[in-house]
């Protein structure tokens, strides 16, 4: 085998909710604590939330560009990607969302999720005051 043999093929899409932004399965918009290396991007995060700064998204091009051991040329670069692939039960998980809504006498059932996914489905975080 070379390292250019293709293996296999999967295509993937992305789900985006009414607002554009890309959300994961269970519905919940994604991408609030990313890491961010283009200032564009840093700079148009930190204006779109403005009032949680407590997640800083810019980090170094280093964190996720290594050099290449394997050539000489000084603008060798590559990274690393990780696909895991798995299955869940969104079904399930909203089935069990609405029966712990129900015993906890809450009219929506949005609050349950947030605590458990630890982000509102629009991104935001759930935060806890002690």
């Amino acid at each position: 085998m070379v390292f250019s043999d293709i293996l296999k093929i999967e295509n993937g899409n992305v789900i985006r909710n009414p607002g554009g932004e890309g959300i994961e399965h269970f519905g919940y918009a994604d991408g609030i604590s990313q890491p961010l290396f283009f200032r564009e991007e840093i700079e148009a995060y930190r204006e779109k939330y403005k009032y949680f700064q407590a997640f800083d998204p810019a980090f170094p091009l280093e964190q996720v560009l290594v050099k290449d051991p394997l050539l000489e040329n000084e603008n060798a670069f590559g990274s690393f990607l990780v696909f895991r692939k798995l299955e869940q039960d969104v079904k399930g998980f909203k089935r069990q969302e609405k029966q712990i809504a129900e015993k906890m006498n809450l009219e929506n059932d949005e609050i349950v999720g947030a605590v458990m996914v630890g982000r509102f489905e629009d991104g935001n975080p759930i935060c806890f005051i002690t």
